[in-house]
């Protein structure tokens, strides 16, 4: 499943443990989950695109994006907003 569409902190854990076992320590995935389920959740809700940088925590970094290429013009900006 992908993790972005996850809104249940149960869930949004375990998909993380099997992502980031051994990178991210269990309790912080476990604190994390919550949060990154509630972003989900306000995601859906508020029909916003979450910019993922590489420099997140990885547990939110894996956790809010969407695994989809954003469409880029040939100037380099966003296609949707600024070509």
């Amino acid at each position: 499943m992908n993790t972005a569409e996850i809104t249940s902190p149960q869930e949004m854990q375990s998909q993380l443990e099997s992502i980031l076992a051994g990178i991210v320590p269990g309790l912080e995935l476990k604190l994390k989950a919550g949060l990154a389920a509630e972003i989900n959740r306000l995601k859906r809700e508020k029909n916003a695109v979450i910019l993922g940088h590489n420099y997140m925590e990885p547990a939110l970094f894996n956790s809010s994006r969407t695994k989809t290429p954003i469409p880029w013009c040939s100037s380099g900006h966003l296609h949707q907003y600024l070509c």
